[in-house]
């Protein structure tokens, strides 16, 4: 058994919703703002590319695990600046395929237009000011929810990924919708 607010294995079989996050059996907890943002993002990148579905399934994953590795990657980088934690070196190396993948369907498919790079720079402008906010965080285990953590933490988990798919093109169109 886990302890105080920690997932465990006992689990198994129930999803149960805990402050602001869901917790999933063997996965543990995802905020509840993660899984809406990216079911929204990947969902837009299935209408948008259309038939043949497959394919449209493939680019919206890509998409969804490009800008979730690439956010988490920043996080993991500029969290031990605050915490003074170890940059855990292996978990970035172990997100850099989806970010290479991602790089790939960017290639083909991403022109940017006024929307991705005004979400793009309101993506910078809240990670510079959660920066000199003093980076405060919410994890699962620590009780109560700091209000401000979170909004960042929203904020701009939100809109990278938003800012990306805001200039997805297929190949041949203006516009991806």
């Amino acid at each position: 058994m886990g302890k105080l607010n920690e997932p465990s294995l006992d689990m198994v079989g129930v999803i149960t919703l805990d402050r602001v996050w869901i917790v999933f059996p063997l996965i543990g907890p995802i905020r509840v703002s993660t899984v809406i943002t990216f079911t929204l993002v990947a969902l837009y990148v299935i209408h948008c590319f259309g038939r043949p579905y497959k394919r449209s399934i493939y680019q919206a994953i890509v998409a969804v695990f490009f800008t979730a590795s690439l956010y988490e990657v920043v996080y993991m980088v500029v969290e031990p600046f605050f915490y003074f934690w170890r940059v855990p070196m292996w978990e970035i190396s172990a997100l850099m395929g989806w970010i290479l993948l991602g790089l790939q369907q960017a290639r083909e498919y991403y022109k940017p237009s006024n929307l991705s790079i005004s979400l793009l720079t309101a993506t910078t402008i809240a990670w510079v000011l959660w920066i000199l906010g003093g980076f405060p965080i919410n994890t699962y285990s620590q009780p109560g929810i700091n209000l401000m953590a979170e909004t960042y933490n929203i904020t701009t988990k939100a809109l990278l990924p938003l800012s990306y798919v805001a200039g997805l093109r297929r190949r041949g169109s203006r516009r991806l919708s």
